[in-house]
């Protein structure tokens, strides 16, 4: 045959193979998944699509995680990447369909070294009926009827746990393939039970079984034919229930119905009785009323009811009937616990003497005997009183002239009656030491300095002590029997705390143990009370009421609001100073740095001179570490670290000097007016501080005003005592001047003044302002001893109000001094610079030799001390920073002055130290330059230093 006749039957071959497995696959009653090796679907056969719901299109957009719930995957994901090639896996799994529901499968899968073919068959019917089957055997085991299952021949097939308990065995296999009639008396009942079961297909009736121990009882059963699919009786089922218990009950109701004559015969007077006791009679008209009823029962000649007192041991009669006819005292009869009447109670059971000559029981005791026979008494019946805890209470005692034979009946009617005469004699005895408790129980709650209330179910006050009376104003009469909470509670109130109690009462949830609330008094006042509550229940558990004991914490809460209130003043004041202490200490650093910055920047355009290219360059940068400079400065001065040369003087001049440079500053929409307060006290303040307070403040104000507005500006002398001190934390008693700048704006809220001060803290848009110039303020006033207010409302605008010291001492002049404008210096001196930082160290001297100075550098005090003693001419000034390594600069100023008298200091420093200056004011007679400086600052520094006297 030749290669090409081979190669088209090999072709033919598998055309016909592809075909066939192409029909398998499309024919197939299992669905057929076909997917790569990440799980995404290839194919999917016409059963597939049945399944899944998708078409086959759809499917192959799909993976197998698609289909599968989310939450399955969580607790049981789907490792496919790590199933090795060759591998299946058979497992039930749940996935969704296209309509949403969710269907059990049972998945077939093979790895093949391209993808993997998956078997799917839908086994939700299965589950379901498995589910079930497994409902109906748990139902059947937990049933509490015995449920057993037999073939056609009466062996046992099937017994629940119950059927096995019934007949007390100990496991069901001891019962299983046994015959029915191995549990039953007889063989006869089975079969006539079989029988009607076969003919009628159920069966309903008792037969006697017998147990495992051979005890016998009595069984209810109802048995029914089971069946096959086509009708084919295969087996029967029995349901069991044990009426042995029924039967005995029966048998008692037989027994209790012949005492029910008995028991109906007395209810009359058993119901008078009660209501004699119900209707608040005394204990001795009921007593009275029980010894007429026994005398009529019983038909005898004498009956009395006798007490015993449990401290003495002695008996005392309380009611009697007959003895007045026959001139007996009956106190001779009792002799004091002899006779039958102690038996009674020493027995705790009833004494029954038909005939006292015949009779041995008193024998023994003859002068009870006597006794008795001098009365004529033949029979008697002593039947003791007891509580129902127990508790001999006395005796009820029946005499007779004659011998008597007490009949059951009778005897019946004599327990009723004994046992309602103890129940009236205790509740009543109960009642009288519960009465005399409550009268100490009220004393000893008047005296308690709390509010003590007790409520019914219906939320009546049942009980107020004294002190709850004198809260709200009530008596006992206006208060007692009212509804609490429609009286004393605010209406506000009412309803959540009726909603409260209601649940309460009805036992739906525990009373909280503690709460406040308010309580409105008889004026109509509230007081706030602080409750602990507690639920009041009987002998039985059952809620019959609450219990509350209230604490009047009015005042003390009202105490704690205002202590609270100080409290966060005090933590606002101290965080303001935390954060001070953090902008003092990152603006120091960065003087440092601007200082460099500046002053080479200074050294580089006067080499350049204003016709180079990169003059105007150099100015842009030495106009930044300007503008950068004034921001620490504010820094500093909000940090109380800004120094200062405080002057005295008058607070009406220092703002009338600055109106005409606010009234450009505000704009010509806004109206400024300013009010001066008469006699206006001096204050000792740095004047340029109070440029930059009012700046500060108009800018603000200006900024609040939208359009039209007003800004007023106010002095006046204030005084301060220290009860308004008291409330008001970080104000010291004194006397003060206020400077007041109040506006017309939009105003603010809470939460943004209680954040005013906060450096960098704005409500300004981007670009409109950094935040720092409320906190520039507030570290000016700090710095001078003084505090400040803030008033404002949304829609009513704010005033700040500042409070500085007045100045009292001296007549050191008012005035405000003019400032003169700098001139460059230039000297041919020596100067000693004193400068831990190399690069200010470097830039120091520089900008020191360019004014004409010549320069001795130290980077630490000993090395100053060193070239200072080393130096042969002389040392004309000390310019040294403040606080350096070793010692500070006034300590090495001072040395240097022990040895070089005539020498002239100048301090340098990002921020004042103490070692300078107290609080951050300088004493006149030092001089003091801050960092950064330019080279126009520094010579006129140096001059005024050098000249200073």
């Amino acid at each position: 045959m030749s290669n090409t006749e081979n190669q088209g039957k090999e072709a033919s071959s598998c055309t016909t193979s592809e075909a066939f497995y192409r029909f398998l696959f499309e024919e197939a009653s299992d669905g057929i998944f076909i997917s790569d090796l990440q799980g995404h679907y290839i194919a999917a056969n016409p059963r597939a699509t049945e399944i899944t719901g998708y078409s086959c299109e759809e499917l192959t957009k799909m993976s197998v995680f698609d289909l599968v719930p989310q939450e399955d995957l969580d607790r049981d994901p789907i490792k496919i990447t790590s199933m090795p090639v060759g591998s299946t896996m058979l497992k039930e799994r749940r996935i969704r369909k296209k309509d949403g529901t969710i269907i059990s499968i049972e998945v077939n899968a093979r790895v093949l070294s391209d993808g993997i073919s998956a078997t799917v068959r839908d086994i939700t019917a299965r589950k379901h009926d498995e589910e079930q089957l497994v409902s109906k055997t748990q139902a059947i085991e937990s049933s509490i009827n015995g449920i057993a299952f037999a073939d056609m021949q009466g062996n046992i097939t099937f017994v629940n746990r119950a059927f096995v308990c019934m007949w007390g065995y100990d496991d069901e296999n001891e019962m299983l393939h046994h015959h029915a009639s191995n549990f039953l008396e007889s063989d006869k009942q089975i079969d006539q039970a079989m029988s009607t079961l076969q003919g009628q297909g159920i069966y309903i009736g008792e037969l006697a079984a017998k147990k495992k121990n051979g005890e016998k009882f009595i069984v209810h059963l109802t048995s029914t034919l089971l069946r096959d699919k086509i009708g084919r009786p295969i087996g029967m089922m029995g349901s069991f229930i044990d009426t042995t218990k029924r039967r005995q009950m029966e048998e008692a109701l037989r027994e209790s119905e012949k005492r029910l004559a008995a028991d109906l015969e007395a209810m009359t007077m058993l119901q008078k009785i009660g209501a004699l006791f119900v209707g608040k009679n005394s204990m001795q008209e009921v007593l009275n009323e029980v010894v007429v009823a026994m005398q009529a029962i019983t038909g005898a000649d004498l009956v009395n009811i006798q007490l015993l007192d449990l401290q003495s041991g002695k008996f005392t009669i309380v009611a009697q009937r007959g003895f007045e006819k026959k001139e007996i005292d009956p106190q001779h009869c009792i002799n004091n616990l002899q006779g039958a009447c102690s038996l009674a109670l020493d027995q705790c059971k009833c004494i029954i003497i038909e005939d006292i000559l015949e009779n041995s029981l008193l024998k023994d005791m003859p002068r009870a005997l006597e006794h008795h026979i001098a009365a004529g008494i033949r029979s008697i019946q002593c039947i003791p009183l007891l509580s129902r805890s127990g508790t001999r209470l006395g005796v009820l005692s029946i005499h007779y002239f004659t011998p008597h034979k007490v009949d059951d009946r009778i005897q019946h009617l004599l327990d009723l009656l004994t046992r309602q005469t103890a129940d009236i004699i205790e509740r009543s005895q109960t009642e009288e030491a519960l009465r005399q408790e409550m009268t100490r129980s009220q004393q000893y709650l008047d005296t308690a300095r709390v509010i003590m209330v007790a409520l019914n179910l219906e939320g009546d006050v049942v009980l107020l002590n004294q002190y709850g009376r004198d809260i709200l104003g009530y008596d006992n009469e206006h208060i007692l029997g009212k509804n609490w909470i429609e009286k004393c509670i605010p209406e506000a109130s009412r309803e959540q705390i009726k909603k409260v109690f209601l649940r309460v009462a009805n036992g739906n949830i525990n009373i909280d143990e503690y709460v406040e609330n308010y309580i409105v008094t008889q004026s109509g006042e509230q007081r706030l009370i602080a409750w602990h509550n507690s639920i009041l229940k009987d002998n039985q558990g059952k809620i019959i009421g609450t219990l509350s004991s209230g604490q009047d914490i009015t005042n003390q809460k009202r105490v704690d609001e205002e202590r609270t209130h100080l409290q966060s003043q005090l933590f606002q004041a101290r965080k303001m100073e935390a954060i001070g202490r953090l902008a003092g200490g990152v603006a120091h650093d960065f003087n440092n740095m601007l200082g460099v910055i500046l002053g080479y920047a200074e050294l580089v355009m006067q080499q350049l001179g204003p016709w180079d290219a990169n003059y105007g360059k150099i100015l842009e940068i030495k106009n930044a570490a300007q503008r950068s400079a004034e921001l620490t400065r504010q820094l500093l001065a909000f940090a109380r670290r800004q120094t200062i040369a405080p002057k005295v003087l008058n607070l009406n001049e220092a703002v009338g000097g600055m109106l005409k440079m606010l009234l450009r500053l505000i704009g010509e929409n806004i109206n400024l007016i300013w009010i001066p307060g008469h006699d206006l006290k001096p204050v000792k303040i740095d004047p340029f501080q109070i440029d930059q307070i009012l700046a500060n403040l108009c800018a603000n104000a200006r900024d609040a005003i939208s359009g039209i507005g007003r800004i007023t500006i106010e002095t006046q002398n204030a005084t301060f005592d220290k009860i308004y001190c008291m409330d008001h934390p970080g104000i010291v008693p004194g006397e003060y001047i206020m400077l007041a700048v109040s506006d017309t704006g939009c105003g603010m809220e809470k939460d943004i003044i209680e954040h005013l001060f906060e450096p960098f803290f704005t409500t300004k848009g981007v670009g409109q302002g950094i935040g720092l110039g409320l906190a520039t303020i507030y570290g000016i006033v700090k710095q001078n001893e003084g505090f400040i207010n803030v008033y404002s409302e949304i829609g009513h605008g704010t005033t700040f109000k500042i409070y500085l010291p007045q100045y009292n001492s001296g007549t050191t002049s008012l005035s405000i001094p003019i400032p003169t404008s700098p001139s460059t210096a230039q000297g041919r001196e020596t100067v000693l610079l004193v400068e831990d930082e190399p690069a200010i160290l470097k830039l120091g001297k520089r900008m020191l030799e360019g004014l004409g100075y010549e320069v001795l550098t130290a980077s630490i005090p000993s090395e100053a001390m060193r070239l200072a003693k080393g130096h042969t001419g002389t040392i004309h000034l000390l310019m040294t920073d403040v606080v350096m390594p070793e010692m500070n600069g006034k300590d090495l100023a001072q040395k240097l002055l022990e040895s070089f008298p005539n020498l002239k200091v100048l301090f340098m420093s990002g921020y004042t130290a103490n070692v300078i200056a107290h609080h951050g004011v300088l004493d006149e007679n030092v001089h003091f330059i801050q960092k950064p400086f330019s080279l126009q600052e520094l010579g006129t520094k140096i001059k005024e230093a050098l000249e200073a006297k």
